[in-house]
């Protein structure tokens, strides 16, 4: 939490741009209501899986 804060997340959380964290669950209180949750599943093929949800 204290490297989001040095950071100054929220210059970056709500600029009104997408910003993609990679371990949300470290800042999770942090984080706004309404985002998008974008998941990349690695398939049996070796293929990407990706797919995208407002939540």
């Amino acid at each position: 939490m204290e490297e989001a804060y040095d950071l100054g997340y929220e210059d970056y959380i709500y600029s009104g741009n997408y910003c993609l964290i990679e371990w949300p669950e470290m800042i999770e209180s942090l984080l706004p209501e309404k985002m998008v949750e974008v998941k990349i599943e690695v398939q049996d093929d070796n293929t990407r899986l990706i797919t995208a949800q407002e939540i």
